[in-house]
């Protein structure tokens, strides 16, 4: 999967939908023929108790870009502060993603991808903005 896919649409988007543009272009692409493939690499790794390298891959997906976002809206924020909010944003992006695809929760399931993006999308923008409201 090429992270440019993620990447070009987090550039686009005004920074106050970045939360939901960032929840749709992933659940989309999980859902796409590219998807199979993400899940089966998903459970290799994670069986050869390799998480890091899935980690990596999400992050490095969207981590450019949004740190470039926050530092362009927010000029004095911190490295800390900055890694913080897309480490929250990305963590709960993929909670989404397990729950929906590989732990099947119904509740998850019976939502179309839109819908469950528009459903995480307002908690993704939360953390980008760091509110704790």
């Amino acid at each position: 999967m090429d992270p440019e896919l993620v990447r070009t649409h987090l550039r686009e988007a005004p920074f106050e939908t970045l939360g939901d543009t960032l929840a749709g272009a992933v659940l989309r692409l999980w859902h796409s023929p590219v998807g199979e493939g993400l899940a089966a690499t998903f459970r290799t790794v994670l069986a050869d108790d390799r998480g890091e390298v899935i980690s990596d891959f999400l992050l490095s997906a969207a981590h450019p870009v949004l740190l470039e976002r926050l530092r362009d809206r927010e000029p004095a924020i911190t490295d800390p502060d900055a890694e913080r909010r897309i480490a929250l944003t990305v963590t709960q992006l993929i909670g989404a993603v397990v729950g929906r695809r590989f732990l099947r929760i119904p509740a998850l399931t019976a939502l179309a991808v839109e819908e469950l993006a528009e459903a995480i999308g307002p908690t993704l923008q939360r953390h980008l903005e760091g509110r704790t409201d």
